[in-house]
């Protein structure tokens, strides 16, 4: 609808005057900023961030594809692929005991 012109009740359009827009001062005009300085609290977490975990996921997955190749190659693939999982889980066992203790 045009701001300009209003329904009356009785449906007709009627001319109606624009409320005008009020001036702004000049310290108006300047830019603000969009926040205050950050208080000391803001700048730091509130615990300390420990260092990322180290995953195993594709060391056991490499060493089980390992296992079975190398076992498949000597004749025994289910003999080759348990020995790498067990290698895996082995080495994931010890890397997450390593980041345990940190």
């Amino acid at each position: 609808m045009n701001d300009t012109l209003a329904k009356s009740q009785s449906g007709t359009g009627c001319a109606t005057l624009a409320q005008p827009v009020p001036k702004r001062s000049r310290r108006d005009r300047r830019a603000k900023p969009l926040a205050l300085a950050a208080a000391p609290w803001q700048g730091r977490g509130m615990t300390k961030r420990k260092k990322d975990p180290t995953g195993a996921g594709a060391i056991i997955a490499f060493l089980i594809l390992g296992g079975a190749i190398t076992g498949g190659l000597m004749g025994q693939p289910s003999i080759g692929l348990l020995s790498g999982l067990a290698l895996g889980i082995l080495i994931a066992l010890l890397l997450w005991l390593r980041e345990r203790g940190k």
